[in-house]
């Protein structure tokens, strides 16, 4: 039984991943990935039929939101940010084998982990895959088979990510056999899919009977299983269909909002190796073939990260409870060794951010105020030395690392923010779509002055896109009746029509226009040694923007 204090802290920390999840979560528009689910979630929640793709899951819970409670930005990201809350409920279940400070640790980093913040409030990403393949594991090891039924059939309604999270999880697992055979001894624990008929027939009836409810909307979306047959070709395309995203972005994510989990969490993968902790390996060896799938897969997403960030988070929490254990007298050392190794890193930092007000010309490395910050780093690192050796070497490392490790965690904390998309003005993110939306909510106030201003209500013009490819412009003006061409409009005159900027021009038959900023994408091929040092400081990088025009029609505007 779990002591109550450590209840008490366990529920703090999962309010805590609750309020960061759901806080200010339909401010930003939806991007034109997140739309294209959300307009199928709509389509539904309106009695149409529309092609699903192969996220079941995701349409038919949040059509039933829509249905409810009527179609918003926030509405459309809340069942992956419920997942997101769910996963930090996992170091619940796995308490008694780490431990309930180990716990505590994890939870807590996954609660304010960047990348796991940021595709918690994405609609249609891989949250739903990431976690309830975790559930359906960590339950099925605790032998709560009914529960892991229900997450499994969730997790295959959840799209191609539960494959790809699959396929890390079995060859890494291959890998951690070959390592066994290897060392010559025996592994940590019996496979955790190693059960007799009776369980199995405690598995299948709930995740069938999950599959039928969820998957098809009890019947009323038949084929949302099929669309769930999709997820696994899809996942398959993806070897051979080359996503845009390249490596290095993907991996950049890593050391840029993952310091703290990929420190900590690779000094426990060489203390596990070292002293041939099974279990250290096994989550070492995940992570390890996890990055390495990520960065072969053509079809790659920084999101992918998701599988790697796990095992790090849990191999961080073992490392970090082990410097948990001191003494009084140990403690009046290590404060006072951590406060100044905090005291010298923020100065290292403040001195960075410096450099780019007062950028002179030459080198990156020839940067008077970034050489300071590396004289500040050398003389924390030769007082950390002299500290050992004058008293206990073992003191000096714990100050040391606490220290760190207090910087790490405010770091982390500073780029959840940027990741999650709460920042105002909004940053550029790894861990958020390529393409983001920029002027929606000023294009749609304006659509709704004209409606107003001519029928008295929002949502009585008709809306016409012309030669304009984007599900978050369809999604914005979802509440109009809204047609679409591929092609650029000469033989019609629609009452509001909206075009790429250079595409059309309506002037001739009276239209009036206003150009709006519709989609942003950073610049990072153009991007230069101060753009980079500034956006690895401040996640602020130049971007290209994409202009669209929207044309009233003479007889809707106001005349002088």
């Amino acid at each position: 039984m779990p002591s109550r204090r450590f209840v008490f802290l366990f529920l703090l920390i999962l309010a805590l991943a609750l309020a960061l999840r759901l806080f200010s979560l339909g401010a930003l528009p939806l991007s034109d990935y997140e739309a294209t689910w959300a307009l199928q979630a709509l389509g539904l929640a309106r009695g149409q039929h529309p092609s699903l793709g192969p996220q079941p899951a995701y349409d038919v819970l949040t059509a039933f939101l829509f249905f409810v409670f009527g179609a918003s930005n926030f509405l459309a990201r809340f069942w992956p940010a419920l997942a997101g809350v769910l996963l930090v409920l996992t170091p619940w279940l796995l308490r008694e084998r780490l431990g309930t400070r180990t716990s505590l640790i994890l939870a807590l980093g996954l609660a304010i982990d960047p990348g796991l913040w940021a595709l918690a409030r994405l609609a249609g990403g891989p949250m739903l895959a990431v976690t309830f393949l975790t559930l359906t594991i960590v339950l099925w090891q605790r032998r709560q088979y009914a529960l892991a039924g229900v997450c499994l059939a969730l997790a295959l309604l959840a799209g191609p990510a539960v494959w790809f999270g699959a396929l890390t999880l079995a060859l890494s697992g291959l890998a951690y056999s070959f390592w066994s055979r290897r060392s010559r001894s025996e592994p940590i624990a019996p496979r955790p899919w190693a059960m007799d008929w009776a369980s199995w027939r405690a598995v299948w009836p709930c995740a069938l009977g999950t599959l039928l409810l969820v998957g098809t909307a009890c019947t009323l979306v038949p084929n949302a299983l099929s669309a769930m047959a999709g997820a696994l070709p899809q996942f398959l395309r993806g070897w051979w269909t080359p996503s845009g995203t390249g490596a290095g972005l993907v991996a950049l994510a890593l050391p840029a909002d993952e310091m703290l989990p990929l420190l900590f969490g690779l000094m426990a993968a060489a203390r596990g190796l070292a002293q041939r902790d099974h279990f250290s390996v096994r989550l070492s060896l995940w992570a390890l073939v996890a990055f390495l799938v990520t960065m072969l897969y053509p079809g790659r997403q920084t999101g992918d990260l998701a599988w790697v960030i796990l095992p790090l988070w849990m191999l961080a929490a073992q490392e970090i409870e082990r410097y948990l254990h001191w003494s009084e007298t140990d403690r009046r050392a290590v404060i006072p060794l951590a406060v100044f190794t905090l005291l010298l890193l923020m100065l290292a930092w403040f001195m960075l951010a410096h450099t780019t007000f007062q950028w002179v010309e030459g080198s990156f490395f020839q940067q008077p105020v970034l050489q300071m910050a590396a004289g500040v780093l050398l003389f924390l690192a030769i007082s950390l030395v002299l500290a050992g050796l004058s008293w206990d070497p073992a003191t000096a490392l714990h100050g040391g690392l606490w220290g760190l490790l207090a910087a790490l965690t405010i770091a982390t904390a500073g780029l959840g923010t940027s990741a999650a998309g709460i920042r105002r003005p909004p940053t550029v993110s790894l861990w958020q779509p390529p393409l983001t939306v920029a002027q929606a909510a000023l294009l749609r106030q304006t659509v709704d002055q004209i409606s107003n201003w001519n029928r008295g209500y929002v949502g009585q013009v008709a809306v016409h896109l012309a030669a304009l490819d984007s599900p978050a412009m369809q999604w914005l003006l979802r509440d109009y009746e809204v047609s679409i061409t591929t092609a650029a409009m000469t033989d019609q005159q629609p009452e509001v029509l909206i075009t790429p900027a250079g595409v059309l021009s309506p002037q001739e038959a009276g239209y009036r226009g206003q150009d709006f900023i519709w989609r942003q994408q950073p610049a990072w091929e153009s991007a230069s040694a101060l753009d980079w040092l500034r956006w690895w400081l401040f996640r602020t990088l130049p971007q290209t923007n994409e202009e669209v025009i929207l044309w009233v029609r003479p007889d809707l505007t106001l005349r002088e």
